[in-house]
């Protein structure tokens, strides 16, 4: 049988853009996803996803706050694999059983977060199935990251934070730090991004209208970190394969975005440290854009939408 040269020309043309289709999709990147649905005494919650899986940490927000976040960017609650809890207090636990129980979502906390957890008067209670027990410096697997746990200083029994791992993206959450420990620092170092509270402006704090016992307790190496503190912490732990710092829980009595960034400004800038493609604040009561991060890429993938909304300074 003869074929025209136009049909041969046709069949070639097709096999090469299929081969380029196939080419394009081998080349996509994987990515490591992030949104921070709200950050503050008033209710945190992070969502993180990989290829394998997702995770939420901590879920002190309304559940329909998560809901509406996670739909914004394509995302949904039902597709979580796990709830990471760092402690106790209310601002990240208010709606964790909750969510637990509406979505048959495991939660991964301490002994004692579990044991504040069932001591509330609500009707929702953590089933045993679901409940994962985690202690300072252990480490699982979940959602495809490999989580590890480290103590955190707090006036809450059993404060952890997290670290993040998966292939080349490497996360540190440093939230309600009454102090820095040695370990800390180590952990900084070896992450390409944190997340670092930066709570309070000192001066704002001393002249603030809180009680004097309040103010204590705020300063206090059980409390949280200044603005000031949480900058020279960084000037110590940044390194060239640092791609992202986010700045979370700031006061909302006790600190301004502009004076949160003006103080890392002086103290990195002393340094030579880069702040226009590193630093960005976390709003308090709104979810951020989907941040996403090409794997074995060292970059951010953002586009100009994301970058736009991200919190003026």
């Amino acid at each position: 049988m003869q074929y025209s040269s136009s049909l041969l020309g046709s069949s070639s043309l097709f096999s090469r853009e299929s081969e380029e289709k196939i080419n394009i999709k081998e080349k996509t990147p994987q990515q490591v996803a992030f949104v921070s649905v709200g950050s503050g005494s008033s209710g945190n919650c992070y969502y993180f996803s990989s290829p394998q899986g997702s995770l939420l940490i901590d879920v002190g927000v309304p559940i329909r706050m998560v809901e509406h976040a996670l739909q914004s960017v394509g995302k949904s609650l039902c597709q979580i694999d796990a709830i990471l809890v760092t402690h106790g207090h209310s601002d990240h636990t208010r709606n964790v059983a909750r969510l637990s129980v509406l979505y048959d979502l495991p939660v991964i906390a301490t002994p004692e977060v579990f044991l504040l957890l069932d001591s509330l008067k609500t009707r929702f209670k953590i089933f045993p199935k679901n409940r994962i027990v985690i202690k300072e410096e252990d480490s699982l697997v979940r959602g495809g990251f490999k989580i590890e746990s480290f103590a955190v200083p707090h006036d809450c029994p059993e404060t952890v934070g997290y670290t993040l791992t998966f292939e080349d993206f490497r996360l540190a959450l440093l939230t309600d730090v009454g102090h820095y420990l040695p370990l800390h620092y180590s952990i900084a170092r070896s992450c390409n991004h944190l997340i670092l509270e930066s709570n309070f402006d000192r001066e704002m704090l001393i002249n603030g209208g809180y009680p004097y016992s309040l103010k204590q307790r705020i300063a206090s190496d059980l409390g949280h970190t200044g603005n000031y503190e949480a900058a020279l912490f960084l000037s110590q732990v940044y390194h060239s394969q640092m791609q992202r710092v986010w700045l979370c829980h700031l006061s909302k009595d006790n600190n301004t975005p502009d004076c949160c960034y003006k103080t890392f400004q002086n103290v990195l800038g002393q340094r030579g440290i880069p702040l226009e493609s590193l630093l960005s604040i976390l709003p308090r009561f709104k979810a951020t854009p989907l941040y996403l991060f090409n794997l074995r890429q060292n970059e951010l993938a953002i586009d100009s939408e994301t970058r736009s909304a991200e919190v003026a300074v």
